[in-house]
Formats: C-alpha cells, sequence, structure tokens
C-alpha cells in the first residue's frame, strides 16, 4: 500500500519557492520567521505573506490552500516530511534517499508519495533538522548522535 500525504501538491518550483522566500525575509518580523516564536499568530500571519507574495509573483490568480501548504512547509516547516509528522497515525519515518520515504502505522511500514525535489532538497532538510535540535553535521563531523 502506498501512501498519499494529504493536501501536498507535490514540488513546488525552485524560482517561485526562492520568490516567496526572499519577500518574506524582507517583509516578516525575524520574530515571526523563528521556529520557536510563541506567536500565536504565527502560522496565520505567515501563510497571509505567502498568498501575498504569490499574488505579486502573478501566479494567475487567487492561490490555492495546496500550494500555500507546499511553500509553507519547505519554508517553515520540513518540506515533504511535514505532513507525514502531522498525521498523528504515523509512528516513524524513513528515509532512504530523496525519492524514497516509508512511514511506520501500527508497526507496518508503508511507502508513500511523498518525494524531496532532489538529494541537495534532502540535505536541506537534514540541515534544517540539525539545526532545530542543536547539533552540527558536516564533513569533519557527519554523525549526529
Amino acid at each position: 500500500m502506498v501512501i498519499a500525504p494529504e493536501e501536498t501538491a507535490g514540488p513546488t518550483d525552485g524560482v517561485l519557492l526562492a520568490a516567496v522566500r526572499a519577500r518574506l525575509s524582507l517583509e516578516l518580523d525575524p520574530s515571526i520567521a523563528n521556529p520557536f516564536s510563541t506567536d500565536p499568530d504565527r502560522a496565520a500571519t505567515i501563510r497571509r505573506a505567502i498568498v501575498e507574495a504569490l499574488a505579486e509573483a502573478d501566479q494567475g490568480g487567487a492561490a490555492d490552500d495546496a500550494l500555500v501548504n507546499n511553500i509553507y512547509d519547505e519554508l517553515i516547516g520540513l518540506g515533504p516530511l511535514q505532513p507525514l509528522m502531522e498525521d498523528r497515525h504515523t509512528t516513524d519515518i524513513l528515509v532512504n534517499r530523496h525519492d524514497e520515504i516509508f512511514i511506520e502505522r501500527d508497526g507496518i511500514l508503508h511507502r508513500t508519495n511523498a518525494r524531496f525535489r532532489d538529494q541537495a532538497h534532502l540535505e536541506q532538510v537534514i540541515g534544517k533538522i540539525i539545526a532545530l535540535v542543536g547539533r552540527e553535521i558536516s564533513i569533519d563531523n557527519p554523525v549526529v548522535k
């Protein structure tokens, strides 16, 4: 059985993502972008800014929820892993490579449709996870404990 994460629109175009990221970095208060922010309106504020950035990027009308969610997950969350992490039935996530992700539910492994764009995208998310837990990874220090 292959599990398809809900509301996943597929990989986001790198150029579009870069344009939205640039706009948000200029317009959002840095305290809102901080992953440890306790602002109760953080998610709504960031999503509004994404919608505005997409409108400015001329995406042909109103941005659909799937696109906004995908961009939010890329910029603020953990990309294609974010919907899997938010699923309360997921007990483990296994990433074998950028295009092969499994989840565990009720002790059974299921392949998902979730994908990273490429190896570099996977490495970027790994770096984000490591930074969030206060660790560092490098060529000299390739294992994180």
